[in-house]
Order: structure tokens, then sequence, then C-alpha cells
């Protein structure tokens, strides 16, 4: 073999060297990017969405399935709203969440959280399946203060309830005016001995007090029932007496006045006083002024009173079992609903109560009447009588016309629409909600 080819061979040798080392330098150099290409690459987390619930409307316990995507699987990071009340996951799918509609939640918007990330979904419309009746206060005829069932009342007659859910007792058979608190805390708030005596707190004095009702500044207003009288009581713990120092009928300015045995009042905002004047069958109004005037037109017993927002007045007259109203303005009177004694719900013109006592008005016109004698808390929706509460002579408590009251007398609804009642002979304040 000559020079040349040798030198031709041993170049060849290098050159193979180099190309290996090159091809070599290039394998660790894409491999070395690729990790760095790895390491700067961020997974982003899908985001969940809600699409569509279903169904959109139900009573309580409905199982609703809310659409979407993203959701996950793990129910220990899902949470379900329902206008604000938690409801309880039922299952967790990436694309639906199962779960069941709370009682008492009401309409409003659905509200998913999902690990800490707050979806807002479409709202549900809740359906009210009908009332239940527990107990707030009280349990047996006494006089207690304190919680709840703790707590004993002399057959409690009237009640009203303040913009705070504080509500004012009327307790004739102790003589005093009591208040519930909003988680069940009941105190007397004025009154201790019989007699008619103005006066701070519990040196003030009331003859069986028989209905309470409150203006918008908090003042309570006392239909002192065995005094003949129209009490008012400041914010303070402060009694007065409005109108009225002897028993009779006639009108006339404050302590001029007189009444004969009043057992309802209603009050305005801006504290205009209207009193069912139980023995003399007339209605009373008392102006800002304390002047007295009267709108009789042959009723019997007037027992119950309460108005609506245009200052219309509605009263009961339980001996002829009558739901009417009048209006002071144009002396315009017109029977509600009553058709004789009797328990018959259905049309006004012919539903039927026996005895009914006291009654107030919700914010969407609807009457809420005590019928003592059946036992029941009756509803006028329009031109319809339902039964809302109440069945047989009782106490339980439970589901609408299962629960049992024994003579109540009276009845208050709260901005909420729960409705209060005096159930006399049981000495309980119950509380009726719908779920």
């Amino acid at each position: 073999m000559g020079t040349s080819q040798i030198e031709i061979l041993k170049k060849k040798v290098i050159m193979k060297s180099i190309y290996k080392t090159v091809l070599v330098a290039l394998c660790i150099l894409v491999f070395s990017c690729s990790k760095n290409d790895d390491a700067n690459i961020i997974v982003e987390t899908p985001i969940p969405i809600v699409s569509a619930i279903g169904p959109e409307s139900g009573t309580k316990n409905t199982v609703v399935t809310i659409n979407g995507n993203n959701f996950g699987t793990d129910a220990s990071k899902v949470q379900v709203f329902f206008n604000g009340k938690e409801a309880n996951v039922s299952q967790v799918r990436n694309t639906k969440i199962g779960t069941i509609v709370p009682a008492g939640a009401y309409t409003g918007e659905v509200k998913v959280i999902i690990d800490g990330t707050v979806l807002i979904g479409p709202e549900f419309e809740y359906i009210l399946s009908g009332a239940v009746v527990t107990t707030l206060a009280g349990s047996r005829e006494g006089f207690v203060d304190g919680n709840g069932i703790d707590a004993r009342f002399n057959r409690p007659t009237g009640l009203a309830v303040d913009s705070n859910g504080n509500i004012f007792v009327a307790d004739p058979g102790n003589h005093r005016i009591r208040k519930i608190t909003p988680d069940g805390m009941v105190t007397t708030f004025s009154g201790g001995e019989k007699g008619d005596r103005d006066g701070f707190g519990s040196a003030a004095q009331f003859n069986a007090p028989w209905d309470v009702d409150i203006d918008a500044d908090g003042n309570v207003y006392v239909a002192d029932s065995g005094n003949h009288r129209i009490r008012k009581i400041a914010p303070n713990g402060n009694v007065i007496t409005l109108a009225g120092l002897t028993q009779g009928n006639a009108d006339g300015r404050g302590t001029d006045a007189q009444f004969d045995t009043p057992t309802g009042i209603a009050v305005t905002p801006a504290g205009i006083v209207y009193v069912a004047d139980s023995r003399s069958g007339m209605i009373r109004k008392i102006d800002l002024e304390g002047n007295v005037t009267s709108f009789s037109s042959g009723f019997g017993v007037v027992v119950g009173i309460t108005i609506d927002e245009e200052e219309n007045v509605f009263f009961t007259e339980p001996n002829g079992h009558y739901i009417w109203k009048i209006n002071f303005e144009n002396n315009e009177i017109a029977l509600i609903a009553g058709d004789g004694e009797g328990d018959v719900d259905g049309h006004i013109e012919g539903a039927q109560f026996r005895y009914p006592r006291g009654l107030d008005i919700d914010a969407e016109g609807n009457i809420y009447v005590v019928d003592e004698q059946n036992q029941k808390i009756k509803k006028i929706s329009g031109d319809q009588v339902i039964t809302y509460a109440g069945s047989i002579e009782g106490e339980a408590d439970g589901s609408g016309l299962d629960a049992q009251f024994n003579h109540p007398f009276g009845v208050t609804v709260d901005t909420s629409g729960n409705v209060y009642v005096a159930d006399t002979s049981n000495h309980r304040i119950r509380k009726i909600i719908q779920e």
C-alpha cells in the first residue's frame, strides 16, 4: 500500500471520530434542551363551569342535578348553596353534581364552591310545601322568665313582632307585657302587680292587658282591657296612659275619652292607633294629637283588629263569626268573610268560622285569622279561605294540619312570613313556618 493510500485511510478514521464526537455532542445538547423545556411547561387546571340545573323549581328535599364541567370527583371539595343555605351533596362527577334542596331555602341563586372556586348558577324557585308548627316559648301556666319552654305565661292573648324579630306578648293573667328575643329568651318588658299606675318597667301596672302592637319607632301600644285604657310604652320602658280613664264609650281627647274593655289594637308606622273596643261594639281611632273618634255600625262584640298599608281596618266579630273591613276616611264597610257558625274552607262567601278572634295581615295582603273554637289558624288569600294550621284541641307540634292548639286568641306575622300564635289555654307562644 502506498503512502498516499495510508494517509487517505487515516483521514477517514479521523473524520469518523470527529463525526461521532459531533453526533454525541448534538444528542447531549438536544436532550439537555428537552429537559429544560419540560421543566418550563405549566400544566393548567381546567376551570369548573356551571351550565344548568335541573329541575329549576321544587319543594324541600327535591333532588337537583347541577350540570357543567371540570367539577372533579372529590365530594369533600364541593359545597352547594341554595339561596345561601347549604345543601347536602350526594355525588360528584366531572360533569354533574347531585344535591338535595334544604328545607327553608326559599327562592334564590344556586352557588357552588369547588376547592375554593366560587361559581354562581341559575336561580332555583323554591315551592312551599306546607306549614310546620313549633313551640317557641312557654309550657304551662305560671310566671317564669327564661329560655324557650322553661318560661311560663298565664293565658297569653295578644302579640306583635318588631323589626328586629323581638316578640311582645300581652300576658293578662300575669298583668305584664313579656318580650321574647329571636333566640327564644323570655323576659318581663313591663308591668308587675295588677293596677293602673304609669311608670317605668316593673313599677308600671296593668289590669289584664289583652293585646299589643308596635310603631316604627319601637313604641309598644297596649289594649289595657281591665283598666279600659290604651297605654303606650316607650323603648326606654316608660309607660304612659295614651287615652281612656273610666269605663264607657265617649269620644274625646286623651283621658277624656272612654273605652269599654278594649281587646284589640293596631298601630300605623306613624303612630295612629285603631282599637277594637270590645263591649262597646265600636272601632275607635286615636290620632297623633290623642283625639279619639269612633266607627259604629251596629256590631256586636268586636275583638281582633289589624290594618293594611292603605290603612283599611280589618276586625273580627266573634259572636257573628264574621271578618269585617272598614275605611275611616270614606266610612265604607264590607264583609270580608263569614257565613254563619261552622268550619268550612273555600270561597269567602261560603266560608265559615267559629268565634274568630285575633287576626293579622302579611306584606302580600294575606289575612291570618285565629279561629278559636275550631282550634285553627285560617288564611284568607284573595277570595279563598284555607286552614293554614291546626286540627283538634291539643298541644302537639307538627306539620300544619297535624298540629294542635288549645283555644288560641292572638296572631302576628313577621316580615319573613313567619306566623306567631298566642296559644292561650296552652300558655304557649307557637311559631308557624313555611318549608
